[in-house]
């Protein structure tokens, strides 16, 4: 079986309890799925990993928290060109409704609660985006204690059930609406990107096009030096066209 595990939560300083928790639980997980692969997508750091030959770290840039539609698309597009079975987010990314998903979340220090001011722009959307799109969910513990051999062996257990689970009706509706909506989502923002993209570029041209005054290319020349002698063979050439000097 092969593992996506998108680090993301490694690229914000918020919420600390699940960066300690992911920080502690990761370097122990390959051990425990040592039959399967797992592809770390390392945004921005990773914690110190054992060497485990079942580990493929793959470098991303950070999430785009504002545009975390686009985000979902680009990694479905890669759980599919890596024929990925589960994908897990340790923070508020999605993968689409095409490959199983496992939602993990703290209930014990919820991210919409009065603290969010703390979480990137976009974040609330995101995660309900995870939410509906999962197709298991499991909550972190109420405990400290995250070190724990019998943590990290209940969430290996976690990750293979949600891999072999099977949504129901009621379920896949949901996951498919969601999906139908982030896909209309991120090409409004694809079309609204390219749109600024082509002004910009519309306007550049525009000011190509226009010719300088002859002040403006006197004191261009003037401002380049090294260039006077290449300025007087033109002119050399002018004259001598003009006047029939060969």
């Amino acid at each position: 079986m092969k593992i996506l595990i998108d680090c993301s939560v490694f690229s914000v300083k918020w919420p600390i309890r699940l960066r300690e928790f992911w920080n502690s639980v990761l370097p122990e997980l390959p051990g425990h799925l040592s039959a399967h692969s797992l592809y770390l997508l390392n945004r921005s750091s990773l914690p110190r990993m054992t060497d485990a030959g079942n580990v493929i770290v793959l470098n991303a840039p950070n999430p785009e928290w504002g545009k975390s539609a686009l985000e979902d698309r680009r990694l479905a597009a890669l759980c599919a060109a890596l024929d990925i079975d589960l994908f897990l987010s340790t923070f508020c990314t999605s993968a689409g409704s095409k490959v199983a998903t496992l939602f993990v979340i703290d209930e014990t220090d919820s991210l919409l609660s009065d603290r969010d001011s703390h979480l990137p722009v976009g974040t609330k959307g995101a995660l309900r985006r995870c939410e509906r799109l999962a197709c298991r969910s499991w909550s972190m513990p109420d405990s400290d204690h995250c070190l724990e051999k019998e943590l990290v062996q209940t969430l290996a257990k976690e990750m293979i059930l949600a891999a072999q689970s099977q949504s129901d009706e009621s379920q896949m509706r949901i996951r498919d609406t969601e999906e139908r909506a982030t896909v209309m989502l991120a090409n409004n923002l694809r079309e609204t990107a390219l749109r600024k993209y082509q002004q910009a570029h519309d306007e550049k041209a525009q000011l190509s096009s226009v010719k300088p005054s002859l002040l403006y290319r006197v004191f261009r020349a003037l401002c380049k030096p090294h260039r006077y002698i290449n300025y007087l063979n033109k002119v050399f050439h002018f004259l001598a066209l003009a006047f029939g000097i060969s």
